[in-house]
């Protein structure tokens, strides 16, 4: 019985899985502002209101470039916030 309950609950959380964990990043950069979401330390999103969206292949330069070795939100967003703010710009988490 314990077996089949604990076969229940792996295959549930499976199927719902444990969250996105995501975190967003706004932030205005001279006469634009970017949008920047986070998930396990690295970006998955990127979204600037003048330009648009960054492709993957410039995401993953990003995250290669200032998020190489980081694995948690916290950490990406602190090093995201010091690097745009070495660039004149300022964030706000979401």
């Amino acid at each position: 019985m314990k077996l089949k309950l604990l076969l229940v609950l792996s295959i549930c959380l499976l199927l719902v899985g444990c969250g996105s964990n995501q975190e967003e990043l706004k932030c205005d950069i001279g006469a634009t502002t970017i949008t920047i979401t986070i998930q396990k330390g690295k970006i998955i999103s990127y979204y600037d209101e003048i330009e648009g969206d960054l492709s993957q292949d410039e995401i993953d330069v990003l995250n290669e470039s200032h998020l190489k070795d980081i694995t948690n939100n916290q950490e990406a967003l602190d090093k995201l916030r010091d690097v745009i703010a070495s660039s004149g710009g300022n964030c706000n988490s979401n």
